[in-house]
């Protein structure tokens, strides 16, 4: 064989040209799983590679193509030795002469890709120096030219402001937004366009309707009964995340461990829905275990997807065949989740809730108020803290930090560690979630317990129904042990309270809320007089788990700070409330809460995640069963990722800020690529959810790396990304197609122009709605029930009545249309809207007859055409030729060519001709009193329902 000739004449690449070969046709067998490699050897990884083999033989001889085992076995014809084996198709000669050329080069290989940290990227130069706008098109161009191809022209302006607002709205734009943009001729137009529409709250609903599709997010749990639930203020919470332009770093910190926050918000815990959005099984015909394990399994797949790229659901049953991900490293990642509350009980075996007041979302300028009452509430409430943290209240213990914090507990092995004497007090502050009943008595408590109901062994689950505060103290010495005091009351506002327990020798402990004696609260208990308080164990928390044991220490509950003082209370209470300073804050603060509480809706009832305070086992599930425990794995990132910062990843709050890190290698490009995806119809790495060794290859690295590198630097600020992409000449290019583009890439890879993209299920409904002057543009609040066939959910076998909503619900943006995992809107499923049961990084999109048959006849899109046609009829008086432009103008933004206002007029007056002898059915179609023309008004809703049912209507242009 030899060295091949063109050894030394075009360099090969291993990620570019070689790794995708390997992958495809060998790896599976000579990859990173173990279970599977055959032959002692692995082709991923050099030093296997170039080594001996089991048969003897070396693989790969870097160099020496003659000697180099992979060749000869891949150009052999005998039975039993040609690679790879039947039934795997033969390679072909462009990829033996690919393997053969990088083997004569040396066999040099690369880490893969997107493994590696992007890279500092300097734009490169380019030769039509006129062309670009912005640093993206210089990589654009270089590749073009690079290729012998030129870009399109810049499309013209009609169509330009169209696409854009689609784009970034969802919503297509008026005639006077079109009358505006192109009257204005000034430099920097266009940019003032890009900044209004993303400025505006609309541009929230549209980015945020991406996001749910990530976070799978539906109003009903899945599985059989598919029943409703209210977790429909998370999706409110991403559009306010998004209007408000949170950082993307935040954005993901708080959805994965918002709850795990110092001194979280109820916002900040809300945000962590994102992992409680999954199918969730309820019922006693579930096993509860196997179920709670499903749902972390789903959180580490979905958290691979959305923020690393990869299928990491690929090394739940054995180590990934074609990435270096293995077993261990996934179920160290489960073990990261699988510390989250989950309710055991046959009711709701989701996990934990949090009353909720939703703030108003009717407009941007209620949800703009609303934001400015909180951010002065929240200024109010720091500044009243650190008045109080300034006020003497009494010298602290010598360990007052032995409670430690609320997510890490301190338990104490010894008692006579924590020694006290006297009279003392344990302050806590307290973010309440639910209300609190009274206590019946000790033994006969309603608060938490273990549940065994699913019968398969495991540990058992907690069971939630109301958050009590508690407090137990015991000790060793007789007559104390086993002394227990409770105390609960009632707060169900969702805010801080300054909670404080007194503990007095020979009297009964006394409950402060906000330096306030709760008479209410119910005390079993006293402290006996003869006994010093010494020697004590004491825990404070708003759960409680089984009968309290004597001497056990157990620190529960959403607790933020605790801190013991040796002063008495009511000392405290004097000191601050002498404060003239603390008086008028505490004044401040109240009416601030009191102008929230009337701008909210009532309370509601989510779900959330919350951190348990006793870390469960996880354990290797040995073949994916979770019935066959393998080996114990601890809380981490995956070991491909080896650095200090990952290492440390031991709870959901450390994890999602070492995803954010800027060492990550694949977090911001990965969202980046979802960026560019939306607005290009495929991502510059077309498998969006995976970047590993089976993903594609990106079409422009480079450019990859410097949109990343740009992401990070920028404060991970998504606006300023988006609106970089919609400002570039790339994006701003026609969609004429060059014959010679054409014949080099016919995918438009090379982006020689801008490929028209079929608007999103939701865009193509809210479009009809817009134009025809029907949607209504309210923000906001509980899902919607538009128009669906009767007996649709009866005819899938589920539970339920669909009643079709009145009044402006029938006309709402989809966004908020109720969305039904198991039986989803059918005029959305036909459009390729997905029932989102599982994380959609990239929608599948058809082409097929019933499509146009939903535009046609489904009764929200009649609705339209109706109403469409009473608006030409409405605005333009008389002229037939004003009242087609018009519509023409309303719905694609441009005027009619000669040849569709000859067509369009001749339809119509063929549609008046025949309604004029069918007046049963022109009365029907008009839908309007007879007084009126409906024979008219019946022809024009046959040319608006033609309109909005062509294909540039409902492309995106």
């Amino acid at each position: 064989m030899g060295t091949h000739a063109l050894a030394d004449t075009v360099e090969v690449k291993f990620n570019r040209d070689v790794r995708p070969i390997l992958s495809k046709n060998c790896f599976a067998c000579h990859g990173p799983d173990p279970q599977t490699r055959e032959g002692g050897f692995r082709l991923d990884v050099r030093d296997s590679a170039i080594a001996e083999a089991d048969s003897g033989e070396r693989p790969i001889m870097p160099g020496d193509t003659e000697a180099s085992e992979l060749l000869r076995r891949i150009e052999t014809t005998e039975e039993g030795e040609v690679m790879p084996p039947d039934p795997h198709d033969p390679l072909a000669t462009a990829e033996i002469d690919t393997l053969t050329r990088w083997i004569a080069q040396g066999a040099v290989y690369e880490n893969h890709w997107s493994f590696d940290p992007p890279r500092p990227v300097a734009p490169p130069a380019v030769t039509l120096a006129n062309w670009p706008r912005n640093p993206i098109d210089r990589f654009i161009l270089a590749r073009l030219e690079h290729e012998g191809l030129a870009p399109a022209p810049e499309v013209n302006r009609e169509t330009l402001i169209r696409r854009v607002t689609l784009d970034l709205t969802g919503l297509p734009p008026t005639p006077a937004e079109v009358d505006a943009f192109l009257g204005d001729t000034q430099a920097g137009a266009y940019d003032r366009a890009v900044d209004r529409l993303i400025n505006t709250i609309a541009y929230a609903e549209r980015r945020a309707q991406d996001w749910l599709d990530l976070a799978r997010y539906a109003d009903t749990r899945g599985f059989a009964d598919d029943g409703m639930r209210q977790i429909w203020p998370y999706r409110d919470w991403v559009i306010r995340a998004i209007n408000r332009n949170q950082p993307f770093d935040q954005f993901t910190i708080e959805q994965l461990a918002g709850d795990m926050l110092p001194h979280a918000t109820n916002e900040q815990r809300l945000a962590t829905a994102f992992h409680r959005n999954a199918p969730q099984a309820r019922g006693l015909t579930y096993p509860v275990e196997e179920y709670r394990l499903k749902g972390v399994v789903d959180r580490v797949n979905t958290t691979g997807r959305v923020w690393l790229g990869l299928t990491m659901g690929c090394a739940e049953c054995h180590d990934h065949k074609f990435d270096p991900i293995t077993q261990h490293d996934y179920y160290s990642m489960c073990a990261i989740f699988n510390n989250v509350e989950h309710g055991g009980s046959g009711l709701e075996q989701g996990g934990p809730t949090m009353q909720y007041h939703p703030p108003p979302m009717a407009s941007a300028e209620a949800i703009a108020q609303h934001a400015r009452v909180e951010t002065e509430r929240e200024k109010v409430a720091a500044e009243l803290i650190a008045v109080r943290e300034l006020i003497p209240s009494g010298a602290p213990l010598e360990h007052e930090n032995l409670l430690g914090n609320w997510d890490q507990p301190t338990l104490v092995a010894d008692p006579a560690e924590f020694n006290v004497t006297g009279d003392f007090t344990i302050t806590a502050r307290i973010r309440t979630t639910q209300s609190v009943a009274d206590i019946v008595s000790k033994y006969d408590w309603r608060g938490r317990q273990r549940s065994y109901v699913f019968g398969i062994g495991g540990e058992g689950e907690l069971i939630d129904t109301a958050g009590h505060l508690f407090c137990w103290v015991s000790s060793q010495a007789d007559p104390f042990a086993g002394v227990e005091v409770i105390s609960s009351f009632k707060i169900n506002d969702g805010f801080e309270h300054d909670v404080a327990v007194v503990f007095e020798a020979g009297k009964s402990l006394r409950l402060f809320v906000d330096g306030v004696e709760d008479k209410a609260a119910r005390v079993i208990g006293n402290v006996p007089e003869s006994v010093a308080i010494s020697d004590r164990r004491l825990a404070i928390g708003a759960g409680y788990e089984g009968t309290p044991e004597a001497n056990a220490f157990r620190f529960e509950g959403n607790l933020t700070e605790v801190r013991l003082f040796g002063a008495a209370l009511d000392d405290q209470i004097r000191q601050r409330k002498s404060d003239p300073k603390v008086a008028k804050l505490q004044a401040t603060l109240a009416k601030l809460d009191a102008k929230i509480a009337d701008d909210t809706a009532a309370v509601v009832s989510a779900p959330v995640m919350r951190e348990r305070l006793e870390p469960r086992e996880t354990f290797i599930h040995i073949r994916g069963s979770f019935l066959n425990r393998g080996e114990q794995v601890f809380p981490a990132a995956p070991a491909m990722f080896s650095s200090a910062e990952n290492e440390k990843s031991n709870n959901r709050s450390a994890f999602a800020r070492w995803l954010v890190d800027d060492k990550n290698p694949l977090v911001a490009r990965v969202a980046v690529n979802r960026f560019w995806q939306t607005y290009f119809g495929r991502g510059i790495v077309s498998t969006s959810d995976d970047f590993g060794a089976q993903g594609a290859m990106p079409t422009h690295p480079e450019l990859l790396d410097w949109l990343a590198t740009e992401f990070v630097t920028n404060g991970w600020d998504m606006k300023h990304m988006h609106r970089l992409i919609v400002t570039s000449a790339t994006y701003r290019q026609s969609t004429r197609i060059a014959t010679k583009s054409l014949d080099r890439d016919p995918q438009n890879l090379l982006l020689a122009r801008i490929s028209r993209v079929r608007l999103p299920a939701e865009q193509i409904r809210d479009q009809a709605l817009a134009v025809s002057g029907l949607l209504v543009e309210k923000v906001g609040g509980p899902p919607v029930f538009p128009y669906q066939p009767e007996g649709y959910w009866q005819q899938r076998a589920l539970p339920g009545k669909w009643i079709n909503g009145t009044g402006d619900d029938l006309y709402r943006r989809t966004l908020y249309t109720y969305w039904r995992r198991m039986a989803l809107n059918p005029s959305l499923e036909v459009l390729d809207a997905p029932a989102r049961d599982l994380c959609v990084a990239r929608r599948n999109i058809s082409n097929v007859p019933t499509q146009a048959l939903v535009l046609l006849n489904e009764p929200v899109f009649h609705d339209c055409a109706v109403a469409l046609a009473a608006r030409l009829r409405r605005e333009i008086d008389g002229n037939e030729v004003a009242k087609l432009e018009h519509a023409f103008r309303l719905v694609l933004s441009r005027a009619p060519d000669d040849g569709e206002r000859s067509q369009f007029l001749a339809y119509l007056a063929e549609q008046r001709e025949q309604l004029s002898s069918e007046l049963d059915a022109a009365r029907q179609l008009a839908a309007m009193p007879e007084s009126q023309d409906f024979v008219d008004q019946a022809a024009w809703t046959l040319v608006s329902g033609v309109l909005l049912n062509l294909d540039e209507t409902i492309t995106r242009p």
